[in-house]
């Protein structure tokens, strides 16, 4: 499985290591598997023990640990700084040591935590695969767009409870598992990001002969989906 651990830099000095281990061991920073650790103003890539390169830290800066396949990145501010090519494959955790009294792991974060409300998708996800729907299916011009945000003043985030109320939205445990907008004068392409909205379990957009392409190949990440109409659409 993918994923990502970070946390923000709060403070400089304080030994702390924040990453990613296979098990943990104990408390200390060399057990770690791949982390960031910090020792006075330095930033290090810490890999199964050992300090492999340093930056000067700055507060405020975003450490993360992110696993793709069997590549292991490592980001300061979104950018890689070291990369391990052939990393752990295994089932992994969020790992952390703090070394000396009054320091914390600040603002951690993970990408494979989600509360249960949220059910298998986190909110603000499923939020912005809902928005590119909109943008990319001319949502501006919906004969039925009832509660959905206008056009151009979209807030940053939503509720669970707001997306429901927005006209052909339903929602299941937690993720929105119903997309209901036929003959709704939807125009333009489904986007890739329906794919994102791994909760869904019926998609009817059918009756809009404004809706051209091919269906995304995303749709096949659903797994739950059992119903899909997308009769009439070019």
């Amino acid at each position: 499985m993918d994923g990502w651990v970070e946390y923000t830099l709060d403070m400089q000095n304080g030994r702390r290591t924040f990453g990613l281990s296979d098990v943990n061991t104990d408390a200390d920073y060399t057990s770690v598997d791949y982390g960031w650790y910090t020792n006075s103003t330095s930033v290090y890539v810490h890999i199964n023990g050992v300090n492999q390169s340093n930056q000067i830290g700055q507060i405020g800066d975003k450490l993360r640990v992110e696993r793709v396949g069997s590549a292991i990145y490592f980001k300061r501010n979104g950018t890689t700084v070291y990369t391990v090519t052939s990393g752990n494959t295994g089932a992994m955790i969020a790992d952390a040591s703090i070394n000396e009294t009054g320091y914390k792991i600040s603002n951690a974060k993970a990408s494979f935590w989600i509360p249960p409300a949220q059910g298998l998708v986190p909110d603000i996800i499923e939020f912005a695969a809902l928005k590119t729907f909109y943008d990319s299916l001319g949502g501006a011009g919906w004969t039925n767009k009832t509660n959905w945000p206008v056009a151009g003043s979209w807030p940053t985030s939503a509720t669970l409870t707001q997306m429901d109320s927005w006209y052909g939205i339903d929602i299941m445990n937690g993720d929105i598992s119903s997309i209901y907008l036929a003959s709704n004068n939807l125009a333009g392409k489904i986007p890739s990001k329906i794919g994102d909205l791994k909760g869904l379990r019926s998609l009817v957009v059918a009756g809009h002969v404004n809706v051209t392409g091919s269906v995304p190949a995303s749709v096949g990440n659903l797994s739950l989906l059992n119903t899909l109409n997308l009769n009439g659409i070019n």
